[in-house]
């Protein structure tokens, strides 16, 4: 049998093709797997181990890229790749946990202990991470591994040792209690709502600020005291799951655990002001990869659940039953919310310059229909079996809940394939009473005289939000605009102009932006001539 010789492993790692990562993949797997069957001896077996972690990191990510960025199916071509690169992470955790227990057994390593911890918890977040980046439910029994490693190195008083980590880009090293944290910090980030670019971008951010978070035991309560907020996040090692509400939790157990985050927000209010002053996303630990604005955008959205350790939904869901019909193409969103035949007619000034892009919709402009899991006031939990209509994470929808007479628009923010082939989706709800309106540009020549250009173009208006205390906001296709712009609006019978504001929204298939109403003076020539056009 190959690879029962430690050192016959290592001339083969020092060998490997590393131009054909499939091989790669197919050689760690045989030889991770004979040494888990023939228990070498510890020391031997853990340089091994150190040996294969910087090829096998390198042949996962390229694997992981034929599935990253969409929802995969069960049944999809690339379900091999994935539960490939899990059962490697798997064995990696495996073999490291053999290498401690047979440690433990032999009285030897015993500086090493910590670096075992950490490896095993490292690589069981890895497999939990695969599932994530492809959009998959995660099988039960994941968090519960992840908690055991935990809790050993809790109870071997080794969950705050730092060890060398070479692939930590950042602080090239790594205590288990970051290991741990860095996983439950990517469940929190909405793993399931991000693109793979987003995903790798905050897998590496929660290995950077892992070190400023930690797990407390829960504070007695006083005497008639308040139950925590639910905003509160807690973890319960005993169960088979990430971080909760804290008012979800049971209080009186010895497993649970309070996640403070509060210098992990002293982190956030720092970059982002560095990020005002100029400063690049590599130079503070981000990424060379990573640009400003978007880097920005990213930590935003972050800073809710890292930051101040509290749920982003503030309405509970509740649960709910019914048809929803819904959609994404940019067309058919404006049909649906126009909602009259007046959508395709030729020469209307709502949609003259929308007619074609009505052409291909065809099969009486029909939606999908999904189903209703639960619902809170700010959105919806749905779920299909996939039909025609691929669905992309952040994409503007619009659709009808039940009990509701008009569309709603809506923007996708998560997606998740079960085990069964059932889809999943988040929609969170934009502000209601949305309408369908029709603009075209000011545009003002180097001479200095304004012109309006002759072709509409769809877009939609949607009121104030009081809510989320949003202003009245427009939302065109994305290039269309930008701040500063001037447009004039037909919305019905009403012609006005408008001013682009801020951008508040970047989407695959929007942008929404505020801006400022202006009126049209009758003895605007440029409005004039909109308006008799």
């Amino acid at each position: 049998m190959k690879y029962q010789n430690p050192e016959e492993c290592l001339q083969t790692i020092r060998d490997l093709p590393m131009d054909s990562p499939a091989t790669v993949q197919t050689i760690l797997q045989d030889m991770l797997s004979t040494l888990a069957a023939v228990h070498p001896e510890a020391e031997a077996h853990l340089e091994v181990l150190e040996a294969c972690r910087a090829p096998l990191d390198t042949v996962q990510e390229l694997a992981a890229e034929k599935y990253a960025g969409h929802p995969l199916p069960p049944d999809s071509t690339q379900n091999e790749t994935l539960l490939m690169v899990v059962s490697l992470w798997q064995l990696m955790a495996h073999s490291y946990a053999q290498v401690d227990r047979r440690a433990q057994k032999d009285d030897v390593l015993g500086s090493q202990q910590p670096l075992l911890v950490q490896r095993h918890l490292f690589y069981t977040g890895q497999a939990i991470f695969e599932y994530f980046r492809a959009h998959r439910a995660l099988p039960p029994g994941r968090w519960a591994k992840l908690h055991q490693g935990y809790i050993s190195a809790e109870a071997r008083n080794i969950a705050h040792v730092r060890v060398p980590d070479p692939l930590n880009p950042v602080w090239h090293a790594q205590s288990p209690l970051e290991a741990f944290t860095a996983a439950l910090l990517v469940d929190l980030g909405n793993p399931f709502g991000r693109s793979s670019q987003e995903f790798r971008w905050m897998c590496r951010w929660a290995q950077r600020l892992a070190p400023y978070c930690r797990l407390l035991p829960p504070e007695p309560e006083p005497p008639g005291s308040q139950p925590p907020q639910e905003a509160t996040y807690g973890l319960n090692l005993g169960t088979d799951s990430g971080l909760r509400p804290l008012s979800v939790l049971q209080q009186q157990s010895d497993s649970l655990r309070r996640f403070e985050g509060s210098e992990l927000a002293n982190q956030f209010h720092a970059i982002l002001n560095q990020f005002k002053q100029g400063v690049q996303p590599a130079a503070l630990g981000l990424g060379e990869d990573c640009p400003q604005e978007t880097g920005a955008r990213l930590l935003l959205s972050l800073y809710r659940p890292w930051g101040l350790g509290s749920a982003g939904r503030r309405f509970p869901r509740r649960g709910a039953e019914g048809d929803v019909e819904m959609t994404g193409d940019w067309f058919l969103i404006g049909y649906h919310v126009d909602n009259t035949e007046n959508a395709v007619q030729q020469g209307s000034h709502t949609t003259a310059g929308m007619a074609e892009g009505f052409t291909h919709v065809g099969e009486g402009f029909k939606c999908e229909h999904w189903q209703l899991i639960n619902q809170s006031v700010s959105g919806l939990r749905l779920r299909m079996r996939p039909q025609k209509e691929q669905l992309i994470h952040q994409q503007l929808v619009a659709l009808r809940p039940p009990g509701y007479a008009n569309f709603l628009l809506g923007q996708v923010s998560w997606l998740m394939f079960r085990d069964d082939g059932i889809l999943e989706a988040g929609v969170m709800l934009l502000s209601e009473g949305p309408r369908l309106i029709s603009y075209r540009h000011i545009q003002v020549p180097t001479e200095g005289e304004p012109y309006v250009s002759l072709t509409y173009r769809q877009a939609f208006w949607l009121p104030k939000d009081r809510t989320s205390r949003q202003p009245e906001t427009l939302i065109f296709q994305p290039g269309q605009c930008v701040p500063g712009d001037t447009i004039i609006v037909e919305d019905g019978a009403r012609i006005w102009r408008a001013r682009i504001d801020r951008r508040l929204i970047i989407g695959p298939n929007f942008e929404q932006f505020s801006y400022v109403w202006q009126d049209v003076p009758e003895t605007d020539e440029v409005a004039a001539g909109a308006a008799a056009a």
